[in-house]
């Protein structure tokens, strides 16, 4: 065992030399989300984005999330020497020589002058200027436009720089330009020429040089025309750029980092970023630096005293401070001691390389304790006194002579053989002592979790499967909240409090003398919470990303965030040794000061577009919209530190609850909008400072104006008005129609009552009481009866249909049969009619109004037929046109005309009582039903003289 874990350690050895200690950085690569892992350049603007020229174009980072700003027709899309102007706009010179700014996101072409190539450009806050093939070109910043163009006829160009307010531009000579315009030209000294030179200012006055190969082995410093050797430089690969920063030189070389300060002391004998080929430096507001390399993204450092130990063979889980050293347990089941040089030799490697799941150190009894295929105990000499097959997950020292153990199969006490010393829990371990193992006494079967010991109450508590309990000497009591087990994975003890955490991250705090008494640890909210320690009397706790430590004082409680990680790095575990901590991730081991000097910027919201319904308005077009503008757009950015912890965004409206805006949107749509006043305010987190947006009002549509309500109300009262005086008019109308309509009624039957007159006139009767009196004369019995009852029969039915207004045409057809009959019996049979109905009439459905034929049958008979000798024919047909029935009434008579001249010789100044009640009745019935009619036709012979009648009748079909 000696002999493997002296050759890991002389392994490990190798590699730390070979890999030494590096600082801590955050990685923004292709992996995070990056375009590209090519960067050669890097800026922080005023508002703390972050621009970073890429192989694949300029993209700006707000601390979380990457964005690619294109443009049309861009005929390079790799750039550097990124620059804000204090308009805000971003600048980037394309490796072509065209100059672009941003503008809503896209990259716009400053000027289409042909480009000279790739030289820096002139940025105050009145002028701009750039050069071209021919000329160089003066702008105003404000308007873009320029101002001034000075011809240079093609000259030599190799660097171009700005200092002391002016534009050098470095070729066979030196020419100076003012932002005004004027120029002039020196010599360049001849070692300038001699090489490539790689330029950097100091204060914006004195120039600083170094040849790209470092041929020369000096810095140089350059001014009014001279040079003198500064201090010499260690021979370096080929040097990309370098930085004056901090009062420190930072050359930027294809095999990393290396940092001089302004005495020439150098800081890092080995480079920062070995054997990556480094291409600028920057630091931010924050203290940060950000470092782009050409094959690795850029580098994200937050303090140069947060370094790492890589330890590539091997993956750190556990960590314990121990004999004042930092032990590390691995995942393959080893441990080692993290001395100043590096990882030590392991003196400890579990059976079948099972992972150390549990490390801790008891400073008292000064005693390392370990699990992994076994549970172990290890004295300062790191020699193990006592070896278990017991699967412990967490250990509190009960007194000089128990400990109390959470393990896989219960919770109980475990006993050591280094104390004959009486305990109070003797009498409990005896009671209790399992047959299995003599070390331990159990309290409770189940899965445990975490315990801690209470001193002033002489209690246990602790936390499994089975719920939270606490034990004592009196017995054991579960601790119960709403008659519910509670559910915890980790108890720490600080002053009077548990701090408790559940398995869904969230951390509580209970009184330990009276543990129904909690609260939830609200400002903790919002991350999930995977390990909680109490290092120092102190509550720390971390997620997979931070490291964070929690304080209560004076009734307020704290949170400070200590330290994060990013990227695909996780936190396993964490210590503190003296004033530094450890933390553990699965590439090494990060060290870094308790205080760090790291300032955590708070995030920042900035509100940059406005959309009303698609359209973009700006903040003051926003105080007046119509009510049909009602869908407002909000867009913004969050400026975060990269690696901090991610907050959500909320949003209020009108000052009500805060709502939660869906994570990683960068937008708010509030549609539908009621009309009204709008605020709406934003915060980043919980407990994070408010912003607000722009208020505007939704204006009401004119239909819900005041003047809208009187005017509409004027006008339904008016209508009203209108509307009564109409139906005044109306039921004025509606009355006399009535009134018609009852005279009408009352005329028609009175028409009716002379119609039946007429067919019940006395000659009718007579004639036929007559015809059937000669029946009875001549004793034919028989046919006095048949006429008798026919006679009754027709009586009957006149008698009746005079009280309907319509009958069918079967009883009108019935009607008239009994009628002719009669009238054919009178003329001795001469009298010959037939009736004929068409197919298309229904009988029983259509209706006619009662007794309108019989009159017209009567006439045919009487005035036409009654005065021919020979045989009289009469025929009646029934027939449908449409909706009309249309009566046929023909007779052979003598015709109307000699029928009237014969009336008049007989009854001179007579008219027929018939003839006028039916004409009557006809204007009737053709002011209620509309369209009767009646026409007649005289027949004639080839003579000339009437052969007869022929009447028709249209009425509707009732």
């Amino acid at each position: 065992m000696k002999g493997y874990c002296l050759l890991l350690w002389i392994i490990f050895q190798w590699i730390f030399i070979t890999t030494a200690q590096q600082p801590y950085s955050i990685a923004i690569n292709i992996d995070e989300g990056l375009s590209s892992d090519v960067v050669y350049d890097v800026k922080e603007d005023s508002r703390g984005f972050i621009w970073l020229a890429t192989g694949n174009g300029l993209v700006r980072f707000d601390g979380e999330t990457y964005k690619l700003i294109a443009a049309e027709g861009q005929t390079s899309k790799i750039g550097s020497f990124i620059s804000e102007d204090h308009l805000g706009r971003i600048w980037m010179e394309s490796f072509d020589g065209t100059l672009f700014y941003v503008r809503q996101d896209k990259l716009v072409m400053l000027d289409d002058r042909k480009p000279i190539g790739f030289f820096n450009y002139y940025l105050d806050n009145e002028r701009l200027i750039h050069i071209y093939r021919n000329e160089a070109v003066i702008y105003d910043l404000a308007t873009l436009e320029p101002l001034k163009i000075i011809e240079r006829n093609n000259a030599q160009t190799f660097q171009v720089f700005t200092v002391n307010n002016e534009m050098h531009v470095l070729g066979e000579n030196e020419w100076i330009l003012s932002k005004n315009g004027d120029a002039q030209t020196r010599p360049l000294p001849q070692i300038m020429k001699s090489m490539t030179p790689i330029l950097t200012t100091k204060e914006d006055e004195v120039l600083y040089f170094v040849g790209k190969d470092n041929a020369k082995g000096f810095l140089y410093q350059y001014h009014q025309a001279t040079t003198k050797e500064v201090f010499a430089v260690k021979e370096m690969s080929f040097i990309q750029n370098m930085v004056y920063l901090d009062e420190m030189f930072w050359f930027c070389c294809s095999d990393g980092l290396y940092v001089y300060n302004k005495a020439g002391r150098l800081i890092n004998e080995k480079p920062y970023f070995n054997n990556i080929s480094v291409s600028s430096v920057m630091k931010d507001r924050s203290g940060g630096y950000w470092v782009g390399t050409l094959t690795e993204g850029a580098s994200v450092i937050r303090n140069f005293g947060h370094s790492i130990i890589e330890t590539p063979l091997m993956r750190p889980q556990r960590l314990a401070v121990f004999a004042n050293e930092v032990i590390v347990g691995t995942k393959d089941g080893r441990l080692l001691p993290l001395g100043k040089s590096g990882p030590g030799s392991p003196f400890y490697q579990s059976k079948g390389n099972h992972g150390i799941f549990y490390l801790e150190a008891d400073k008292t009894n000064q005693e390392l304790y370990c699990t992994s295929n076994e549970f172990c105990v290890f004295d300062t000499n790191k020699n193990c006194i006592l070896q278990d097959v017991a699967s412990i997950k967490d250990v509190e020292r009960l007194d000089d002579k128990y400990l109390v153990v959470a393990a896989s199969g219960n919770v109980g006490l475990f006993t050591l053989p280094r104390s004959t010393a009486e305990s109070n829990w003797d009498s409990f371990y005896k009671k209790n002592i399992n047959a299995f193992s003599v070390n331990s006494a159990p309290i409770l079967d189940g899965r445990g979790k975490s315990v801690v010991y209470d001193k002033v109450l002489d209690a246990v508590f602790f936390c499994s499967n089975q719920g939270f309990y606490k034990q004592t000497l009196l017995g054991l009591e579960e601790i119960r909240r709403d008659n519910k087990s509670l559910n915890y994975v980790k108890i720490e003890v600080v002053g009077r409090q548990i701090f408790a955490l559940t398995p869904t991250g969230k951390i509580e705090c209970l009184n330990i003398d009276n543990p129904s008494e909690y609260r939830v640890l609200r400002s903790l909210e919002g991350e999930d919470w995977k390990l909680l320690k109490s290092i120092d009397n102190t509550i720390y706790i971390a997620s997979d990303h931070e490291l964070a430590r929690y304080e209560l004082g004076a009734g307020k409680e704290r949170i400070e965030y200590v330290f994060s990680v990013a990227g695909n790095d996780r936190i396993s575990d964490f210590v503190k040794k003296g004033d530094r901590f450890y933390i553990s991730i699965d590439r090494g081991i990060i060290q870094i000061p308790e205080t760090n000097g790291v300032k955590n910027l708070e995030p920042q919201f900035y509100l940059d577009r406005m959309f009303i319904r698609g359209e973009e308005l700006r903040g003051a077009e926003l105080s007046q919209l119509s009510y049909d503008q009602n869908e407002v757009l909000f867009q913004f950015s969050i400026a975060s530190y990269p690696g901090s912890q991610w907050l959500p965004v909320y949003y209020s409206l009108n000052g009500n609850e805060w709502n939660k805006i869906t994570e990683g949107s960068r937008s708010l749509k509030l549609d539908a909008l009621r009309p009204g006043y709008y605020s709406v305010r934003f915060k980043i987190g919980e407990n994070g400072k408010s912003f607000a947006a722009p208020t505007f009002i939704v204006r009401r549509p004119f239909w819900e104006s005041y003047w809208f309500y009187i005017g509409m109300g004027l006008l339904v009262a008016a209508i009203g008005v209108i509307y009564y005086r109409y139906q005044t008019r109306l039921l004025k109308t509606q009355n006399k129609l009535q009134l018609e309509k009852l005279s009408l009624e009352k005329d028609l039957q009175s028409a009716m009552l002379q119609s039946i007159k007429s067919q019940m006139n006395p000659h009718f009767f007579y004639n036929a009481l007559n015809t059937i009196q000669s029946f009875i004369f001549t004793d034919d019995k028989r046919n006095a009866g048949i006429f008798l009852s026919k006679f009754s029969q027709l009586t009957r039915m006149i008698l009746e249909m005079s009280e309907r207004e319509s009958v069918s045409v079967s009883e009108e057809i019935q009607a008239l049969n009994l009628y002719l009959e009669i009238e054919s019996a009178r003329f001795n049979y001469t009298l010959n009619y037939k009736l004929e109905v068409a197919p298309e009439v229904d009988t029983e459905m259509s209706r006619l109004p009662s007794m309108i034929i019989q009159p017209y049958v009567e006439n045919a008979i009487k005035h036409g037929l009654l005065h021919k000798k020979e045989n009289k024919n009469l025929a009646i047909r029934f027939k449908r046109e449409h909706e009309n029935l249309v009566i046929e009434i023909e007779d052979d008579g003598i015709g109307r005309v000699r029928s009237r001249e014969l009336n008049r010789i007989k009854n001179k100044g007579h008219q027929s009582f018939a003839t006028e009640a039916n004409s009557r009745r006809l204007e009737l019935l053709n002011r209620k039903h509309g369209n009767v009619g009646v026409e007649f036709e005289d027949k004639q012979d080839e003579a000339g003289e009437g052969s007869g009648t022929l009447v028709i009748i249209r009425i509707p079909l009732i």
